[in-house]
Formats: C-alpha cells, structure tokens, sequence
C-alpha cells in the first residue's frame, strides 16, 4: 500500500494566496478504520442479513404466486444488499475516499483536497475565533467548522370536515463539522492549528493523549484554568413527549404481538399470512423501542457525557459513539441563565438553530443540562463571564 501520508506540496500551488506559507501537511490514514459507533452498523448490518435470507426462504419455498416470489425476492435482494454495505463495504469506500483526499495549514487557513475525476476543494480561515475540537489518538482528528443546516419536512393531515388534506410543514436543525480526520500526526496538526489562532497549549505533549474527555489538563491552553468538572444525572428523566410515545409504544405492542403470532404460527404458508406477520413483528419491535428502547438511550446517553468549565471555554465530552469532545468560548456580553427544575440547567452560550414552525435562523442556548446542583455551576459561570466582560472592555 503507498504511503498515503507522504507530502504533496505540487498540489497546493493553483491554491495558494500571495503571501501565505504552508506550516504542515498531511493525508488521512488510508486503512481500514472502525469507530464506536460502526459496531451497531456492522451487528445491524448482519442481523438485517440473517433476517433478510430466512424470509426469502421461507417466501421462495411456500405456495405464494411466482409473480409474488419474483417481487419479493427483489425487495428482500436490495435489503441484503444493503445490509452487507452496511457490514463490509462501508469501510473500504470509506478508505478509498480518504486515500484521494489531502489536507494542509498555512499561515493564514486550512485547506482540504480531494482528488479523482471530480476534484473539491475547500479552505476555512483561521484566525482567533475559531473553535477548534479535537479527538487525539494514533488516528486524531480536529474539527473547525461547525455548521446549522435547516432540514424542511412536509406533513398531510386529512381535513375531515373540509374533505381535503391539509399540508403542514415543520423545519429542524442538522449540524455538520468540517475539519482534518484520522491522521497519524495529529497533535503536530493540532498545536500548528493552535499557533496559526494565537493559543498555546499549557502542556504541549499531552495533544498525543490517547483518549479524551479524561484528563481535562490536556486540553487547556496556556493561562487557562479548570474550575468545575461534573456530569448530568443519570436518573429517568420523564417528559411528556417520551410518556405519550410510551403509551403509545404499549398500545403497538398489544395489538401487534398477537397479530404476528396468529400469522407466523397459523401453518398456511400464504403470502397473505406472511406479509401480515413480518408487519406485525416489525410494528411489535417499533412499538418495543418506544416503551422502552427511548429511556434506555436516553439515560446512555448521559452516562456518556461529561462536562467541564474553565476561565475561557465550556467543555461537552462524550463517549456514546465514539469519543468526541466539543469545546465552547465564552463570549463577551453573554449573560448566562440558570434554569431551576427536578433538574437544573446553566446556559453558556449560543448557537444557530431554526425555527421548526417559520424555518428562520435564529439562536439556541447552548447549556450543560441535567445538573444536581446548577446554582454552583450557574454562580461560576456568572463570575467568568464577568471576568471576560472586563477583560473585553480593557
């Protein structure tokens, strides 16, 4: 396999601007890569796999129309298909994307490349209010771009008086992050980032970490200190949104669990009876995961989760699906909030977000939720913002 990570810099020359110099240059690992998160595609991929193959067996061996074999079959193909994508293939595409894709630093941005028949180039400034994320490890990556994208859905509800169905449309958010992944020399990459923004980290080696969201000092820049490290409640949080899908989780279960055991085990073998039962099951296991399956996520997910505040930023780390940690500056003039409940919860920031009824951009807060004791949190949080504020007015 050739080295993959071996300087380039002819690439760079249609790219580069009067007066900027390239202070580092790489390319992502070419081999094979499996984060956390892969595991539930591999173990989903598989059991879709199995799923997939014991229903074309039992179809293509009942008494079900050949016209009905052949449509199935083509459904349950795909599905496999996709399945062993989802298994295997998704890795090695994954590889041979980053084997045509570059990265470089200059003095004044950072730039990525992709090569092939279609090239991409994209390029993002850097300077002192970039934010910068990063996961260390043999394969690091850093992030430095985050971007709102507004994601619109569209809703028919049947307007039974009227005798015409009516078209809602609601909006959500989706982010994205841009930025340098799974390269050998990352913690090179990442204190050359540092210096191109003006910081410093307080203690240069320990970019080579490992793991993160562990040691919080790693992390720190140069004058920076860590006041308060904590996670949110592990506890069962009820909502209303999670009770009403609860009961209606139950309700799906009621009716679906029987209807699949009627159908499976009646012997008749008829595609009626067959797509009546596989419906059933997969209402019965949808009904499951909203009884249950909701709480249990919820409650790993905060399990999960760590948070940690300093003189500068507000830190979220999680390990649910695979190690990530988000970084937050604290900004002049931001006021925090304290929001007192069975759990507290202290905003520190803002971020874009749309509206889910108008689509508008707007702000969200951003905030560490879940807290046993949010007023301590809140009252340091109020005395570094002040902090800042007054070093801003300086």
């Amino acid at each position: 396999m050739p080295d993959l990570t071996a300087p380039s810099p002819d690439i760079w020359v249609p790219y580069i601007k009067d007066g900027e110099k390239i202070l580092w240059q790489g390319r992502p690992s070419g081999a094979f890569h499996m984060r956390r998160g892969d595991v539930w595609n591999i173990f989903g991929g598989i059991a879709a796999m199995l799923v997939t193959a014991f229903m074309a067996m039992v179809v293509l061996s009942s008494n079900a129309p050949i016209v009905f074999k052949a449509f199935f079959g083509a459904i349950v193909l795909f599905g496999f298909l996709y399945a062993l994508y989802m298994a295997t293939f998704q890795f090695y595409f994954a590889a041979v994307r980053r084997g045509k894709t570059h990265y470089a630093i200059t003095n004044q941005r950072a730039m990525a490349l992709t090569t092939g028949r279609k090239e991409k180039f994209e390029d993002e400034a850097l300077n002192a209010a970039t934010n910068l994320d990063y996961v260390p490890g043999e394969f690091a990556s850093i992030y430095y771009k985050k971007t709102a994208h507004r994601e619109r859905h569209s809703h028919n509800r049947d307007g039974a008086r009227a005798g015409y169905q009516k078209q809602k449309t609601t909006y959500s958010t989706r982010y994205t992050y841009e930025g340098f992944e799974l390269i050998p020399d990352g913690a090179v990459a990442y204190q050359t980032m540092l210096g191109v923004i003006g910081a410093k980290l307080a203690k240069p080696g320990a970019a080579k970490a490992g793991k993160s969201g562990e040691a919080w000092q790693d992390f720190l820049f140069e004058g920076e200190e860590l006041l308060w490290e904590g996670a949110p409640s592990t506890g069962l949080r009820p909502t209303k949104f999670g009770v009403v899908l609860t009961v209606l989780g139950l309700l799906v279960m009621y009716f679906a669990g029987p209807t699949a055991v009627r159908a499976l085990s009646s012997g008749s073998g008829s595609s009626e009876a067959l797509i009546i039962g596989g419906l059933a099951a997969v209402m019965f296991v949808l009904g499951l995961w909203m009884a249950v399956g909701i709480w249990l996520l919820d409650i790993r997910k905060r399990k999960a989760t760590r948070y940690a505040l300093t003189n500068r930023r507000a830190f979220v780390a999680s390990a649910l699906a695979g190690r990530k940690m988000l970084t937050y500056a604290i900004k002049p003039h931001y006021r925090p909030l304290l929001i007192k409940g069975m759990m507290d919860e202290v905003t520190f920031g803002e971020e874009d977000w749309f509206d889910t009824k108008t689509g508008a951009k707007t702000k969200r807060a951003i905030s560490f939720t879940f807290l046993k004791d949010g007023q301590a949190v809140y009252d340091i949080i109020t005395k570094v913002s002040a902090d800042i504020d007054a070093a801003a007015k300086k």
